[in-house]
């Protein structure tokens, strides 16, 4: 048995991983606290590097917008809003679902191709509608 020096509670050893740079080549936090540690940390250090954005500036955008995608205000449960971004200056435009993102992506981020979507989807849904009514 181990005592994990985060959540401090007792694990059998097969609960912690190995690490060959300690003398006993065991890490000091359990397995769960190390996931959760990673996740944290992870997602800070990929939003400095790709985005040079720290969590409390994520997080006030984020609080900024509602928590909610800024293109359709949908509020995700099981993932966070994505950073959208410039791809050729960098510079952030906020936070999207994935749906969003994704969309903007395929439509290669160009407004006189997401204005001829729009024009496209005005003109047909309009005609449907008017089909239906006669």
């Amino acid at each position: 048995m181990r005592t994990c020096t985060t959540c401090h509670k007792n694990y059998p050893l097969t609960e912690f991983y190995k690490d060959r740079a300690r003398a006993d080549g065991l890490t000091t936090r359990c397995k769960a606290c190390s996931r959760a540690n990673k996740r944290k940390h992870g997602r800070k250090a990929n939003l400095k590097k790709r985005y040079n954005l720290s969590t409390e500036e994520y997080d006030y955008m984020s609080f900024k917008q509602g928590h909610a995608c800024a293109i359709c205000g949908a509020k995700p449960t099981d993932k966070k809003l994505g950073v959208d971004h410039n791809h050729k200056t960098g510079a952030i435009r906020g936070l999207l679902c994935g749906t969003c993102n994704t969309a903007l992506g395929l439509l290669k981020d160009d407004p006189s191709i997401i204005l001829k979507a729009y024009n496209y989807l005005t003109i047909h849904n309009y005609n449907q509608q008017q089909k239906g009514n006669k």
